[in-house]
Formats: structure tokens, sequence, C-alpha cells
């Protein structure tokens, strides 16, 4: 059974990036910018850099060595050593030295068993830190718990400017940080004005459907889009929204 879980678990990352690989070869243009927050190894990045190569990138990424890497990677983005979240200072950090993917501004339940150690990062809030005149287009955020309060210090950017918003939200990471997924719902679609669905085109989402997926741990990622630009995935030959493509979830 932990076998066939395992297995589950591997399928639906593997698809659910496919698929954010695919949302983004739809809504980028060559000279959009972009943000991308918990940028790690720079999967995303990659594809963002390809999509866009004309437009401004900033990367936020808080673990040393991977920042350090990101910048030789990618000379012509602005990689930033720090953590973000709705506040400027520093704060400790909890880098998980054999998965860093996994690391975050605090302990999670997912970090028992491996190799954690506490450091000290900065930490900026994407209001108060990108630069006068930055419109972004979209932005990705995976930070392992911390998404509401990036979002909370993103407000000003997001209503203003309307970007696609790609994040993942999973309830063993946010739990610790306090937030719920009703925060999220508010603050994306009540406060921002934007539809919410997840990256397989279901929605768009009202706070119960969030509410049960994200209980249920079946997805893990999720975007946010204004309803001028309609479903960026759908725009790439998927199912309409509110149709999955395929039952992959249905364990």
């Amino acid at each position: 059974m932990r076998e066939k879980h395992r297995r589950f678990l591997h399928e639906r990352d593997r698809l659910e990036h496919e698929r954010i690989r695919l949302l983004m070869s739809s809504i980028l243009r060559p000279d959009d910018n972009c943000v991308d927050v918990g940028a790690s190894s720079g999967d995303v990045l990659r594809e963002i850099v390809r999509r866009a190569p004309r437009g401004r990138h900033i990367a936020y990424e808080p673990v040393p060595s991977a920042s350090a890497a990101l910048a030789a990677e990618f000379p012509t983005v602005q990689v930033r050593r720090s953590a973000v979240a709705d506040f400027t200072g520093s704060a400790p950090f909890y880098h998980v030295v054999d998965e860093p993917p996994l690391s975050s501004l605090r302990p999670l339940p997912y970090h028992a068993g491996h190799h954690v150690e506490r450091i000290r990062v900065d930490v900026e809030d994407l209001d108060g830190s990108l630069p006068d005149g930055f419109v972004p287009r979209l932005i990705k955020i995976d930070a392992e718990g911390a998404e509401l309060q990036i979002l909370t210090g993103a407000m000003g950017t997001i209503t203003r400017h309307r970007p696609v918003v790609v994040f993942e939200y999973i309830r063993d990471g946010s739990a610790p940080f306090n937030s719920t997924a009703a925060q999220v719902f508010d603050l994306l679609t009540r406060r921002a004005g934007l539809l919410l669905f997840d990256v397989f085109d279901g929605g768009p989402y009202d706070l119960q459907t969030l509410t049960r997926t994200v209980h249920a741990r079946r997805l893990q990622n999720f975007v946010a889009y204004p309803p001028g630009l309609g479903d960026p995935a759908a725009t790439s030959g998927s199912a309409p929204p509110g149709k999955r493509p395929c039952g992959v979830f249905s364990q």
C-alpha cells in the first residue's frame, strides 16, 4: 500500500508539473516579466526563460547553494537569496539538506526522517521588493506552506497588475503557518478578483471545492487568473474548464 501511494504521488507531481509547463506555453509572450518564488533547482524558471526570453525575471531562493547555482545558470535573471513572506527582515529557515525543495520557514511534518539544518535567511515581501515599474505577467509560488503569507505581501502587486498566479498549496505544509484554504480563496477571489482553477482545468473553484480538494490531498497546484484572460490551460487544446482530462487522481 505504501509503495502504491508513493507511485501515486510521483505520478501526480509529474503530471502537475507537465501541466504547469503547458500553461506557461499558452500564456507567456516573449517579452513578459515573471516572478519565481521558491525557484529551487530552476525547473520552472528554465521554462520561463525559454518562453519569455526578452522579459525581466526575478527569482527568490533562500537556500544559499541553490541560489548560487541559479545565478550561475541564469545570468539574465535577477536571483535574490531570500525567502518571501508578508514582512521584511530575517527569519529562521529549515533547510532540508537531503531534499532542498522541502525546505521552509517553518518545521513541517514531512521533514521527519530528513536531515534538516536551521539557518537564518533574509525575508522580503513582493510589494516592497519588486522594482518600480515592474509588471509581472506570471507569479509562481512554491514555498512549502508560506503561500498565504506570500500572497498577503503581494496583494498590491496582484490587484494592480492582475498577473496569473500559479501556486502550490498543501494541507500538511500550510497548517504550521496557521493558513487555511479559506484564507487563500478570500485573497485571490474576493480581494484580487481572480478565478481559481487547478492545473488540470478543474474549476472555477468555489470555497467548498477548494477545501475538499486540499483536504483530500489529491492535487497541490492551482492557478488563479483574471476573468478577462480566459482559462490559460484550456487555450492549449486541453479539456474545457470544469472537465478534467483523465481520472488520474481517483485512487
